[in-house]
């Protein structure tokens, strides 16, 4: 249950990787300091990120929050004047391996609503290994640590961004392209050609289209030196509605469902048995409460149409769930909804219990 609770947080939390730097105050080289494959023997490893004040007023970060106590960090304090420059400077340390790593820094800008996300990445390992093993997704002579992307969060009309590092495993230089792109999808590689045996970053870009709710896939097929692969990347990207544009006083005018419980318990049941799960919902706020979209992280729970429900209306919601194919064992699955309400755009339910 703790493993299952785990993936879910960082299901909720995905990262506002390469936050829409359009609106943003400070502007930094580099949003990503990938590692690459680093010894556990070397001991903390550290990078820098380099910000320019992009606006028209003096600014200061206000905090640096790292995602665990493993980094710390340092960066530039007091006024930054338009056009200057400061410093993040991040360390590692290096010592919870050998696994592949991915730490955030968080930057609250003040007067900027939305923090910039900074990441250190890399593979922190005993002994180096080959590309081959460490790219092993394999499109023609390109490896890829993986066939699946995740491009974090983002609101409806904006767009998000995401980098990985890919590897060039022949002994010449590869052009790569892509086609088959799904609509809102756009990818970059640099440098391209990439050179024999080298590395290059896959820029991934994901524009939110209208109506588009929740969690969506998105696909491209790579093409090597003009072969286009039998095989596709798929990119995962949530979107949620925009309320960017209004006040705290028109946030507070909107719809708040309110759940009589978030967690439906269905005790020991045999693996195969069906379960109809049933969540109460109350909207507290002062405007029609809708919800776009119901997602579920298991294929086997389908949830129902949620009703429309008006100010101080009580509904009901369901989740239907079929358990053969959860494994025996304590259970979770979690349901999240895409909700117009500006005080809790996204809701997580949860179905519990153990399999016989």
């Amino acid at each position: 249950m703790k493993r299952l609770f785990s993936i879910f947080l960082s299901l909720l939390a995905l990262p506002a990787i390469l936050m829409a730097q359009g609106g943003s105050m400070l502007q930094f080289d580099k949003t990503v300091h990938d590692f690459g494959q680093v010894l556990i023997s070397e001991g903390a490893v550290s990078c820098v990120f380099t910000g320019t004040n992009v606006s028209k007023q003096d600014i200061s970060i206000m905090s640096v929050n790292t995602s665990c106590g493993c980094t710390k960090v340092n960066w530039t304090h007091g006024i930054i004047k338009p056009g200057e420059k400061l410093k993040i400077s991040a360390t590692y340390t290096n010592d919870e391996g050998p696994y592949s790593f991915d730490k955030t820094l968080t930057v609250k800008v003040a007067g900027q609503t939305k923090p910039i996300i900074l990441h250190m990445r890399g593979i922190s390992q005993e002994k180096i290994r080959p590309d081959s093993e460490i790219y092993s997704f394999r499109f023609g002579p390109i490896g890829m640590m993986s066939d699946s992307f995740k491009c974090g969060n983002l609101e409806m009309g904006s767009s998000r961004s995401e980098q990985q590092t890919i590897a060039n495993l022949s002994d010449k230089p590869v052009k790569l392209s892509f086609e088959d792109l799904s609509s809102g999808l756009s990818l970059e590689v640099k440098p391209n050609p990439i050179p024999a045996s080298g590395k290059a970053t896959l820029f991934i870009t994901v524009n939110a289209e209208e109506n588009k709710w929740g969690y969506n896939e998105y696909f491209a097929t790579p093409v090597t030196n003009g072969t286009k692969s039998n095989e596709k990347i798929k990119i995962v990207a949530f979107t949620a509605e925009n309320f960017t544009s209004l006040t705290r006083e028109q946030k507070q005018l909107g719809s708040r469902p309110v759940f009589a419980e978030s967690t439906f318990s269905f005790g020991h049941k045999k693996q195969g048995a069906r379960i109809t799960a049933t969540f109460t919902c109350t909207n507290k706020g002062k405007q029609e409460l809708v919800i776009h979209k119901a997602d579920s992280d298991f294929p086997g729970a389908i949830p129902s149409t949620f009703p429309v429900l008006k100010p101080g209306q009580e509904g009901k919601f369901t989740v239907s769930l079929d358990t053969s194919a959860l494994p025996k064992g304590e259970a979770l699955v979690m349901i999240t909804l895409t909700t117009n309400s500006p005080l809790r755009p996204i809701v997580t339910l949860f179905l519990a219990g153990i399999i016989d």
